[in-house]
């Protein structure tokens, strides 16, 4: 790839950061050397490596790469036969082979979870006899060898203790005679040359026979080793060579069992590296919250709420960012941008040129995973002052020099990147200039987005076969750019709006209208009245979309309520039938009792007037229960005449939703009339209409529907909580599920990101519990995988 283009669109700053995320310098090498692909499985395998440690990352285990070191220079010393390595070196392998290790230990029983990562830790064996063989002999803190490292460097350890011992005892006796007739200067025992010796003044210092092995920076104080001692520390000194070479030996021991196997150790720090550099782009994945996209050869670019990446490690959250959507390859094949300046067309095509890099290197992109991105084989990006001070050039210059070698090299199955085309020199032959090149691009079918404030390429996008608009949203009213961009619409510069909010006097910005020409301020009317329209439209579609929600809410609310009243039809059916069989049981079983006691009493006087009672009693009760259905009848017949006789604008009430409203339309054909019921308009069956009397008014209490003041505030059906606490994010979600209930929803989605997962979990736990919440569960990958949830509703 040109080092120019990836300068330009600054994947080179993505590769200084990527560099440094890796665990050992092992990773950071690969990073560094990162070359682009070419072949689209090679690419998709390199992508979803990535996402399976970004998986790991966001689900699993902590990943135990800690401790992994670059140990190449080491394993190469060692092709040296008798060489050794020092401790440190030693414990360097160590902590490197424990890390592969581990890493194996990992994957034991994650192999169907994480295949392609699986794949490459096979090529990683183990060493544990020659990790535990270093841990056993080596200090790993000090890289100091242990006593127990061999049996003959403790007994030599222990002859130097007991030697130094001896030689102490000598000076200590020394020290105290010596003192006390003032000829040292210091009563201490110190070292010099490693031998004991004694601090002595200058002038006594033939007072101590023994050999001066050094003297103070004043002179006045000699250290002397005393003849006494001097056999002593020749002793030592012996024991103490006989010692470095014991250590030797048992390094180069330790050095020739890594000698053995080195080539096994070499291939398993080239999968640790690579691992390394896959554990570096899964880090970089989760700072961007980027995905993998698919990939195409077929010359077709569909980024889908993409991010320029370096914004989003600047502002620390991608949706600090305002994504982008384009697809180019299908009705067009060339993209012309326009807009005011500093309203994101040059991030626009530099997002566009870095999503494209980064994913033939195989990294995640800030896009939503739906995103297809096609496999340019070249990428050619002129963006910014092209100016050449070294090369005496002008900027429309150099600027025609970068048209030129693309006209010279570009063809099919690449992507060009053109900021300010035809600038620099003449606006009409500039454009002219910029057509020209824009028809041959287009004919050639490569991918090409430039950006222009010229009117003449809006109008050539405008009517050529292959070329689209593009513009980024302004918002006329604060004057500021709102970083939106839109597809099929071109843009207005709003130079002379610009212009006054910079304090540019409005005589001079109305004069400038003059001078530039009707022609022109028409084609810039048009414009700002077709964004206006356009966002009138917007406004329009989104208030139609909140009314269709709340039409289908109701609609939903009338069938369940409808549903509710049957059943509770049928239930009052059921307990009435079962009432009038209790009924008639009980008559019968007062008829029984009269005549048992008439028989009993040989139908005296008194048992006739008892048994007449029992009778009466229960007469009366029949009568009660006649009187209930009596009344029921009425109402009945009431509401039956009610359906001849109801008019437009009469006040009715709405049995099952214990509503009142006024009739705004005659019964249809299938018995439902428009009634309006507070803000809300609804046909109703008319068999649940009655009419409104005073009477009902006092004794069943009114309810205005509430709907609508709920539905208001639902304008979608999915609910992001990503980068909230567990604590706030319940709450949204509590709040949300209110709404979606009352709206009627069925199903809803909650988008809570994989992060560390507590924040999913949490919200798992609050769904169990809900009464009602139907179930929960997963979508596809490709819409969210696990960082979605997908709720049922009851």
């Amino acid at each position: 790839m040109d080092k120019n283009v990836i300068s330009t669109l600054e994947f080179d700053k993505i590769i200084e950061h990527l560099a440094q995320l890796p665990v050992s310098p092992l990773g950071q090498k690969l990073i560094l050397q990162i070359k682009p692909l070419s072949e689209p499985a090679f690419i998709t395998q390199k992508l979803n490596e990535t996402s399976e440690l970004r998986d790991i990352l966001d689900f699993d285990d902590p990943f135990p790469l800690s401790g992994l070191q670059d140990i190449t220079e080491q394993l190469s010393k060692l092709n040296i036969h008798g060489t050794f390595l020092s401790t440190e070196e030693l414990v360097q392998i160590s902590r490197t082979l424990e890390v592969a290790r581990k890493i194996n230990m990992y994957f034991i029983d994650r192999e169907d979870k994480y295949p392609l990562l699986f794949r490459l830790v096979k090529q990683i064996s183990t060493f544990k006899n020659i990790e535990d063989e270093i841990k056993r002999c080596i200090d790993s803190s000090g890289y100091q060898v242990y006593d127990h490292a061999s049996p003959e460097l403790n007994r030599i350890r222990r002859s130097i203790i007991r030697q130094e011992e001896q030689i102490r005892k000598r000076l200590e006796g020394m020290v105290a005679a010596f003192s006390a007739r003032g000829y040292l200067q210091e009563n201490l025992i110190t070292l010099r040359n490693n031998r004991l010796v004694l601090m002595v003044k200058d002038e006594h210092k033939n007072k101590v026979k023994g050999l001066v092995h050094d003297q103070s920076a004043t002179g006045a104080t000699l250290f002397i080793e005393p003849l006494e001692t001097l056999e002593l520390n020749n002793k030592i000194r012996s024991l103490k060579i006989d010692e470095q070479k014991e250590v030797e030996r048992i390094l180069l021991r330790l050095s020739n069992l890594i000698r053995d196997r080195i080539d096994d150790i070499q291939q398993t720090v080239d999968a640790l590296a690579r691992i390394d550099f896959i554990y570096a782009k899964a880090r970089f994945s989760k700072e961007i919250d980027g995905h993998s996209p698919a990939v195409n050869q077929q010359n077709k670019l569909e980024i889908i709420a993409g991010r320029h990446p370096l914004l989003v490690l600047r502002y620390g959250a991608a949706k600090e960012v305002v994504p982008i959507n384009v697809t180019i390859g299908e009705e067009f094949n060339t993209l012309v941008i326009s807009g005011p300046n500093a309203g994101g067309k040059t991030v626009a095509l530099k997002t566009i040129g870095l999503l494209s890099l980064m994913t033939v290197h195989g990294l995640h992109i800030p896009a939503d995973p739906s995103s297809d991105i096609a496999i340019f084989h070249k990428i050619f990006a002129t963006i910014g002052d092209q100016q050449s001070i070294e090369n005496d050039l002008s900027t429309f210059s150099s600027h025609v020099a970068s048209l030129k070698q693309i006209v010279d090299s570009v063809d099919q199955k690449n992507l060009v990147l053109i900021d300010e085309i035809g600038s620099g020199t003449d606006p009409d032959e500039g454009a002219a200039l910029a057509i020209a090149i824009l028809e041959k691009l287009t004919s050639l079918g490569c991918i090409t987005v430039v950006s222009t404030h010229l009117g003449a390429l809006k109008v050539f996008a405008h009517e050529t076969k292959g070329v689209e608009n593009g513009s980024m949203e302004f918002d006329r009213e604060t004057l500021q750019p709102t970083y939106h961009f839109r597809v099929g619409i071109p843009g207005s510069s709003y130079a002379y709006e610009i212009a006054r909010r910079m304090g540019i006097p409005e005589n001079i910005t109305r004069r400038a209208r003059q001078l530039v020409g009707s022609r022109k301020n028409q084609v810039e009317r048009l414009l700002a009245d077709l964004e206006d329209r356009l966002q009138k439209y917007r406004t329009l579609t989104n208030d139609l979309s909140i009314k269709q929600s709340q039409l289908d809410s109701l609609i939903k609310l009338y069938e369940q309520k409808t549903k509710e009243f049957r059943t509770k039809e049928n239930t009052l059916k059921k307990e009435a039938v079962e009432q009038a069989e209790q009924i008639i049981q009980n008559a019968n079983i007062t008829i029984e009792q009269a005549i048992k006691q008439i028989r009993e009493a040989q139908a005296n006087r008194e048992s006739i007037k008892q048994a007449k009672e029992l009778i009466r009693q229960q007469k009366k009760l029949l009568e009660k229960e006649k009187h209930k259905l009596s009344l029921s009848r009425s109402e009945d017949k009431s509401q039956k005449e009610f359906l001849k006789m109801v008019s437009i604008g009469q006040k009715v009430y709405w049995e099952p939703f214990k509503s009142q409203g006024v009739v705004l339309s005659k019964a249809d054909a299938s018995g439902r009339v428009l009634i309006q019921i507070g803000d809300v308009k609804i046909k109703a069956p008319i068999q649940e209409l009655y009419p409104v009397k005073e009477s009902r008014e006092k004794k069943t209490p009114v309810y205005r529907l509430k709907i609508s003041a709920d539905v208001n505030k639902l304008k979608t059906n999915e609910i992001d909580i990503r980068g909230y606490r567990v604590e706030e994010g319940i709450a949204a979600v509590d709040k949300f599920l209110d709404e979606a209930i009352l709206a009627g929803l069925d199903q809803i989605y909650i988008i809570h990101g994989k992060g560390t997962g507590r924040l999913r979990e949490g919200v798992f736990k609050y769904l169990d519990k809900h009464p009602r919440v139907k179930s929960r569960s997963y979508p596809d990958w490709s819409l969210g995988d696990t960082g979605m949830t997908v709720v049922k509703l009851k």
